[in-house]
């Protein structure tokens, strides 16, 4: 593993119930390819948020879905992502992944 890994691995341990840590470890996950682990992550970040502006946390859950073929799952959370960031006028944020649902459904 990375050390960036190890690091954000021992923040998690530090604090299990900080939402942060939780959404950073889900990222260095996907960059590794361990896509279980990305998404175990960004659900366990998204559990400890009480809403707000989470459509990239979504997004990041839909696209390790979409690689471990759990397509139903992913597109609920792209759906959902879509959601959370046009609440937050994020249209780029949901505009992509508008485009990664698209992709998922085949079109």
């Amino acid at each position: 593993m990375t050390e960036r890994l190890e690091q954000i691995k021992a923040l998690v341990a530090e604090d299990p119930e900080a939402p942060m840590p939780h959404y950073m470890l889900a990222n260095e996950y996907w960059r590794a390819g361990q896509l279980e682990e990305a998404a175990h992550h960004a659900r366990t970040y998204l559990g400890k948020v009480e809403g707000g502006d989470v459509g990239a946390a979504y997004g990041l859950l839909g696209r390790a879905l979409a690689g471990l073929r759990r397509h139903e799952e992913a597109r609920r959370a792209f759906e959902t992502g879509i959601r959370a960031a046009l609440a937050y006028n994020h249209r780029g944020l949901a505009a992509e992944l508008q485009e990664e649902l698209q992709r998922l459904e085949g079109g």
